[in-house]
């Protein structure tokens, strides 16, 4: 027959061994967690909000847009605004804020499939409609048709006022020209 003083001990250290256990638990996962936020990108949160629909503010030098996320590729977010679709350079050297402004309750997507802001703007020259340009750096808009090279953008000005280059990396937003706007 076991000593009931024996039993209370054995529960006793059960307890204790529970109770380090949990503590060991709780640090790993503490740990884990300070590990991922810190190895997250501004891209992975723009997706988070994205997949939860919340409802954002991208915050450049010149303007800033507000809308619901639709796709995130590698270096472009696309954003539904309420004059239409924006393309944004989240590349790694954009010089961006991103506000939240509306955390969502229900909905959110998983986004439409999209790669880079090369390709978006291979798909704005490929349909020749007039686009609208904002860069870094500038408060200047560039409106017009869009001919796409390896690093750069041509835009044949609209307003009949030739030809503008842009480095890739200098664009922060395009979208399609709504004329009149």
């Amino acid at each position: 027959m076991t000593d009931p003083l024996t039993r209370a001990s054995l529960g006793d250290a059960a307890a204790a061994a529970r109770a380090e256990w949990r503590a060991d638990e709780e640090a790993w996962t503490r740990a884990a967690v300070e590990q991922w936020r810190h190895n997250r990108t501004m891209r992975d949160v723009i997706r988070d909000a994205m997949h939860r629909g919340d409802r954002l503010a991208f915050v450049l030098p010149a303007v800033t847009f507000a809308g619901c996320v639709t796709s995130v590729g590698d270096d472009v977010v696309v954003l539904d605004t309420i004059d239409g679709p924006v393309d944004l350079n989240v590349g790694e050297h954009a010089a961006l804020v991103v506000r939240v402004l509306e955390r969502a309750h229900a909905g959110g997507t998983r986004g439409a499939p999209v790669t880079t802001l090369r390709a978006r703007a291979l798909e704005l020259e490929t349909e020749a409609c007039d686009v609208r340009i904002g860069c870094h750096g500038t408060p200047a808009v560039f409106d017009g048709r869009v001919q796409v090279g390896r690093d750069h953008l041509v835009v044949t000005e609209r307003a009949g006022g030739g030809d503008v280059v842009l480095g890739l990396t200098a664009v922060a937003w395009m979208r399609r020209a709504v004329i009149g706007r």
